[in-house]
């Protein structure tokens, strides 16, 4: 079984921390959906009025879960 690791990091004016980690198997859909809901459940852990970018890479699969992440904070910018 593959598993593949999800980090949240967190940057504020005060420095970086570290927020959590999601561990992903191969037997998870890794689709943009799911992305998405992994993201904005840390973004509501942290508090969704504090956070104003997302930043991962840019594989199609992040750039389709920009769109929804954006399309339920629309002050959240996200990019590469």
């Amino acid at each position: 079984m593959i598993c593949y690791l999800i980090n949240f990091l967190v940057g504020t004016a005060k420095g970086m921390f570290f927020e959590g980690t999601v561990e992903l198997t191969s037997e998870d859909a890794e689709d943009a959906t799911f992305v998405a809901n992994l993201i904005i459940a840390a973004i509501k852990r942290v508090g969704a009025e504090s956070i104003i970018q997302v930043v991962t890479d840019t594989c199609s699969v992040m750039k389709a879960a920009w769109r929804i992440i954006e399309k339920e904070f629309p002050w959240i910018t996200c990019t590469c």
